[in-house]
């Protein structure tokens, strides 16, 4: 029998940081286990690095190769939105998470 979609949302608070990473990354394995649908929330996050953001894109590539889906969610603060535009990670500035999905280069594109 199959079993029944689940979705756990993963919402950290405050600057998510290099030392944040290796959490976070525990954190959505453990969502992948529980859930078949993981959604990463942004509305509490005042700021992310290189690191977290490394995360998020091989969350989005385990969630391909485990048939899962993975998708941003919620208000993606100011400055979280202009960091990553200043640096080349997305083609505009974002407001929500599923902007920021949609403009993140080759987020969109992580396959297996």
């Amino acid at each position: 029998m199959k079993k029944k979609p689940t979705q756990k949302v993963v919402s950290p608070a405050g600057p998510l940081g290099i030392e944040a990473a290796a959490p976070l990354r525990r954190e959505l394995l453990a969502a992948f286990e529980e859930a078949d649908e993981v959604l990463f929330d942004f509305s509490r996050a005042e700021d992310v690095d290189l690191a977290v953001l490394q995360v998020l894109y091989a969350a989005k590539r385990s969630a391909a190769h485990r048939g899962a889906f993975f998708a941003l969610i919620g208000s993606v603060a100011e400055k979280v939105s202009r960091r990553l535009q200043v640096a080349g990670f997305t083609r505009s500035a974002c407001s929500t998470g599923e902007e920021l999905e949609t403009s993140l280069v080759d987020f969109g594109s992580v396959s297996r």
